[in-house]
Formats: structure tokens, C-alpha cells, sequence
């Protein structure tokens, strides 16, 4: 761990928590807003991990790097109805509280409101994350652990993020926007649990009509002039969606690694201009970060595995790793939608590229399956991220054991 970024925050008045994996590894939990801020491997590479903000600290700024849980969908709770977008602060950084810790495990709580710009709604949500520490997987298997891995050094961390949502009153003036309203139409309806819908496993329950499948809905209006989704059995469906969003910043520079069920183009979400430099495998796709252009790239819930990586060259000999691991269900409700197709369902993985123009990072995203905002739920969401540095060659052996491609990188990096 950097002495210089604990001191940073020391002198800053910044609340964190320090981690000491089995390792000698170790994590830098930061309670402004919730983030996992740093993971250092024991040895020469400690602060390669995640990208950090030089300054966002000091200029109390919300994005300080790490790893961070936003709520999705984004175009429905960072818009507003003049389409100015804004990451609300009552989210990021909110406020935090640290409610936990030990050597290895540390818990932070916050609560906060959003409004969901499509549905005119705000909701509650309190949101608990708890972080461990995580033994190096090339130990705990027989079939790798008999494999020469000196000079690899590794820190590993279980996130858990339980959400609790809670509808408020809607807006009083009761308008619906009715280009997402029909996306509320076209999805799945939620089981009808007598006090709390339930999103901890991923599953999607049957709807009213006992089906669990997509209905073909109409729209209703209700007595307001809103907008309410029917389905073919005349239940009202819900009127929007929230997901548990993770998004892990990394430094430029290198390249994520998608692993995916067969050859999947991504799905654009937006772009100055189209990335002409993504490799396609029949295993996965290589996408560079870097350049002077931004754009999100979305893979589906069917074509994701739950797993991602990122592979960066640190010096001559030795490369930086992250793998993280999540849940997909492609049976859930993934709202996340691009801007000119507000009735798109499945975008469960993300990558964006900034182009050097917010400070010189990627981001690897995740979604969870969604909660209806129109009813109480909760929902649970777990993942582990695995952090490698050392020689070249075996960081790419690695990559390609724990990913399942084939050709993780080109041969230059």
C-alpha cells in the first residue's frame, strides 16, 4: 500500500480501512463514497490496480477512482427531464458509514433518495457493502498450484452489496416520460410477493399470470394522464426498474478482456466514433483502451460468462491483471438501455473507454438484475475481483486460465 495515498488521507480527514490479505496484499477501503480505492500486491507494484483521480480528493470532487456501486439505469436516475446529465451527490459520494472492520473484513452503510426521470417516482434505498479479503485462487486448486509461479503476486477481494428499496409518493405532477413508458411495457413483470419483491438470486419469478415470460403489454393511461403498462392478462406492470450498478476504473493503456458464449458483437451504447481496434474471438474480444474518442460497449446476459479481465503492461518484463467474477442471470430484468432504444432489456456488461477525456481511464461495468421501483425489495449482489502483477508471460497464463480465451493479448503488451 502506497504510504504517500494514506497519508493523503489522513491529511485529508478522510475516513478509510486498510485490509492485509493471507498474502501480504492489501486493500484500501475509502468510506467517501463507498469505494474500494486501492488493492496492492506485497512487493515492487503496490498502486497498480485501479485508476485514482489526483486530485479529487482535495477538491472534493466525487470521482476519486477505485471501484464504486451506482444504480442503473443510468439515462433514468443521472438525466433530468432537460436531458442535462448530473451524478446525483446525495449517491456519490453520499454518505457513507462505516459500521464494521476487522483485519480482513470491513462494512460500510448509507441511505439516500433518486428520482427516476421516466417514471416521475422517487424511491429509497439503503445500501450495505461488506469487503473481505480472498485466498489466491492459483493456491486453492491442485490442478495450478502445482505450477511454477514465481515471481506472481497477488491481493484478492470478496465485495457483497445488499440493497433495500423503498417506493416514495410519485411527483405530484403525475407525467410519465412516454418514450421509456414503453419500455416498462415490453418487460417481464415480477412476482407479486405479498410485501417485498426479491432479487437476491437473480431470478425472475412468474407474474400475475403465473408466467415467467416477456409479456406483450399495451398501455393504459390512469386517471393522472400517466402511463401504465398492462400486460395480456390486464395486470398493471411495473413502472420502472433499478439495478445495482459496479463499475471498477482502470488506467489506460491496456487492454479488457470479454470473455463470451460464441462470437457476440457488443451492442453500442453511445460513441464519438466507432472503436475500429476490438478483436473478436470465437472465446471472447480484445478491447484496447486508450485513444482519443470515448464509447460504451454493452454484451448481453446470454453472451456474458460473468467473468471479465484487464491486462496492462506495468514495465520491459512484468504486466498488471484483474479478473472479476459476478453472477448473470439471463433470465433477470437488465434495464440498462442506450439512448435511442429506451426499450432495450439484457445490457448486464459494459466497457467505456474515456479517451483522455475525463482523466485517462477505462471502466469495466456490471450490472445486477433489477428491482421494480414501484414496490419494496431487495435484492443482494456478491462478486470477487483477483488482482496479479509479475513476468509477462505468466500474468497472460494466468489470464487465459482464469478467462478461457484463447489469445489474451496482443504479443506486445
Amino acid at each position: 500500500m502506497s504510504d504517500t495515498l494514506e497519508a493523503s488521507l489522513r491529511q485529508a480527514n478522510e475516513p478509510y480501512v486498510k485490509l492485509t490479505g493471507e498474502d501480504g496484499g492489501s486493500l484500501l477501503l475509502l468510506a467517501r463514497g463507498g469505494r474500494l480505492l486501492d488493492m496492492s500486491v506485497p512487493g515492487a507494484y503496490e498502486g497498480t490496480s485501479f485508476w485514482r483521480h489526483p486530485t479529487a480528493l482535495d477538491a472534493g470532487e466525487w470521482n476519486t477512482g477505485g471501484d464504486r456501486t451506482w444504480i442503473s439505469p443510468e439515462l433514468d436516475f443521472f438525466v433530468d427531464g432537460a436531458g442535462d446529465y448530473a451524478v446525483p451527490p446525495q449517491l456519490d459520494p453520499g454518505h457513507w458509514t462505516l459500521i464494521g472492520r476487522s483485519e480482513r473484513e470491513a462494512s460500510v452503510r448509507m441511505a439516500c433518495e433518486l428520482r427516476h426521470r421516466a417514471a416521475a417516482a422517487t424511491i429509497r434505498l439503503e445500501l450495505e457493502k461488506r469487503f473481505a479479503t480472498l485466498p489466491n485462487p492459483l493456491r486453492m486448486n491442485a490442478s495450478l498450484s502445482a505450477r511454477d509461479w514465481t515471481g506472481v503476486h497477488y491481493i484478492g477481494c470478496k465485495v457483497r452489496t445488499a440493497l433495500r428499496l423503498e417506493p416514495l409518493a410519485a411527483d405530484s405532477c403525475g407525467e410519465v416520460d412516454e418514450s421509456r413508458a414503453a419500455y416498462g411495457s415490453g418487460a417481464p413483470d415480477e412476482s407479486e410477493a405479498p410485501d417485498e419483491s426479491e432479487a437476491a438470486d437473480g431470478s425472475m419469478a412468474s407474474n400475475e399470470c403465473g408466467a415467467a415470460v416477456r409479456s406483450m403489454a399495451s398501455n393504459e393511461r390512469d386517471a393522472n394522464d400517466g402511463i401504465k403498462a398492462t400486460n395480456e392478462c390486464g395486470a398493471t406492470g411495473p413502472s420502472g426498474y433499478c439495478s445495482l450498478w459496479s463499475i471498477m476504473q482502470v488506467p489506460a493503456g491496456g487492454v479488457a478482456l470479454v470473455p463470451t458464449r460464441g462470437r457476440v458483437p457488443p451492442l453500442t451504447m453511445f460513441a464519438q466514433r466507432e472503436p475500429a481496434d476490438i478483436v473478436a474471438t470465437d472465446y471472447g474480444i480484445r478491447i484496447p483502451c486508450g485513444g482519443d474518442y470515448s464509447y460504451k460497449l454493452s454484451f448481453d446476459a446470454v453472451a456474458s460468462t460473468g467473468r471479465y479481465g484487464y491486462i496492462r503492461r506495468l514495465d520491459a518484463s512484468d504486466s498488471s491483471l484483474l479478473v472479476r467474477q459476478f453472477s448473470v442471470n439471463p433470465a433477470g430484468i437488465y434495464p440498462d438501455y442506450p439512448p435511442d432504444r429506451p426499450d432495450y432489456l439484457g445490457s448486464c456488461m459494459q466497457i467505456y473507454n474515456d479517451g483522455g477525456q475525463l482523466g485517462g481511464f477505462a471502466e469495466l461495468e456490471y450490472q445486477s438484475p433489477a428491482l421494480r421501483i414501484d414496490k419494496p425489495g431487495r435484492a443482494t449482489d456478491e462478486s470477487q475481483v483477483y488482482h496479479f502483477t509479475g513476468p509477462m508471460e505468466k500474468i497472460r497464463e494466468i489470464a487465459t486460465l482464469l478467462l478461457g480465451m484463447d489469445d489474451v493479448s496482443p504479443s506486445g503488451l
